[in-house]
């Protein structure tokens, strides 16, 4: 009996059931004896966000790349602060979130005709550019600090060397006489 315990869990490890989703839950078994997987609540989801997604045209996704930009928690645009604010004007989530959506149709006319879902559901999909990458979130000034601090003070795993100008600038600063 411990073997075939044994046995059944390498098969269900090396058949990928063990890779399912942990959100994922197996009913009893139905009349035919073998469970049934079910979906989890993020893939119910997800598949709800994916039937809400509209093709746009070159206006709307000019306007929905903006849209995007403004609903984000980093740096806070315009929506997410009316999303996020918690003032008297607002009591309620779901009559702030309404608020942000209808002061971004306000705003970007392209997406007037557009429904609050359909519009999230498409600026998420979506494809980020590497401009907005860059511009839009950390990893921008990462990689401007990071490669400023490599031309200055080189990189010896990489065989990078230092700035010549910036080391002979470094020399010639104590020499340097200000008036006072």
């Amino acid at each position: 009996m411990r073997q075939m315990v044994i046995l059944s869990l390498i098969v269900a490890l090396c058949s990928g059931f063990a890779l399912q989703p942990r959100a994922a839950v197996v009913s009893p078994p139905a009349r035919s004896g073998r469970p049934q997987l079910l979906e989890s609540e993020a893939s119910i989801a997800a598949k709800e966000r994916a039937a809400n997604v509209r093709t746009a045209n070159a206006e709307e996704e000019k306007a929905l790349r903006v849209c995007r930009i403004e609903f984000a928690p980093y740096p806070e645009g315009k929506y997410n602060k009316i999303i996020s604010d918690e003032d008297k004007v607002y009591p309620d989530a779901a009559e702030r979130r309404r608020a942000a959506f209808d002061a971004c149709r306000k705003d970007l006319p392209a997406l007037a005709s557009w429904s609050n879902i359909e519009i999230e559901a498409t600026y998420n999909a979506l494809e980020r550019t590497p401009s907005e990458i860059f511009v839009n979130s950390p990893l921008g000034p990462f990689f401007l600090l990071s490669s400023f601090c490599i031309w200055r003070d080189g990189l010896a795993a990489w065989s990078i060397p230092p700035c010549k100008e910036y080391l002979d600038f470094c020399q010639i600063i104590p020499t340097i006489q200000f008036r006072g």
